[in-house]
């Protein structure tokens, strides 16, 4: 057993903290001012939107990313992105759901309404209830809810080109820093807004400065609390089976 600032470990498993990080400004999102049936429109409309973090800590899971109060016509338009800026670390969550090729169509006309989040599932697929694009090809509105983070990779058909993405690519990284939204419009002729956005992370907190830790080895019949705290001059130990 390890007992330390901000943690614990009993045997291999470690306690850690999941924490929502919120704050990230809606807005509203610039159309295209050209027809986007090529990706990577160089016209798109694009909002950018930042959560500025200074906890301290490492990554353990990357969990989920919220779009609240979320509406906007025709999704086919529309990529979701987010950065940590201090690492350069990137991750598309959403892209243009039900467009099949990179040259030509407009993906799905139907539209956002409600507060969407996107979490880790890399057994998602086309058919799964946590696809974006099962939701899109079922619905005029796709109801709020959580989706799978996915990806586009344009085999021609929607059932192959849909790709569940991984938000662990985020983990071991510090949390601290700049986490970027951006959204991009990339066919001219709809247009949308929304709230605010936040995203959950789990994390294994860092060690405050001048913490100690304590490393008991063997068996252990009983919980051990140890405290510390500092007297001028001396440091007291504290123990209590």
């Amino acid at each position: 057993m390890l007992l330390s600032v901000g943690a614990l470990t009993l045997g291999s498993q470690l306690m850690f903290a999941q924490t929502d990080f919120t704050g990230g400004a809606g807005g509203n999102i610039p159309d295209a001012t050209s027809l986007g049936s090529i990706v990577g429109n160089t016209n798109a409309g694009i909002f950018t939107s930042d959560i500025n973090v200074a906890n301290p800590g490492a990554i353990a899971s990357f969990n989920s990313i919220t779009l609240d109060d979320f509406s906007h016509t025709w999704v086919g338009d529309l990529v979701f992105e987010l950065e940590h800026v201090d690492s350069g670390t990137t991750v598309i969550f959403m892209y243009r759901p039900l467009k099949v090729s990179a040259i030509s169509g407009y993906g799905s006309g139907s539209d956002l309404n409600g507060t969407y989040t996107f979490d880790n599932d890399l057994t998602s697929t086309f058919g799964s209830s946590d696809s974006i694009w099962l939701a899109a090809s079922n619905n005029s509105v796709i109801p709020g809810g959580t989706y799978a983070a996915s990806a586009d990779v344009f085999t021609g058909s929607a059932k192959t080109s849909y790709q569940p993405v991984n938000l662990d690519v985020f983990a071991g990284e510090s949390i601290a820093g700049t986490w970027e939204l951006t959204i991009r419009d990339e066919s001219i002729g709809d247009v949308g807004a929304f709230s605010g956005w936040q995203f959950d992370a789990t994390i294994n907190p860092a060690p405050e400065p001048g913490s100690a830790t304590l490393a008991i080895c063997g068996a252990i019949t009983s919980f051990i609390l140890v405290s510390f705290w500092r007297r001028p001059a001396r440091q007291i130990v504290s123990r209590r089976n």
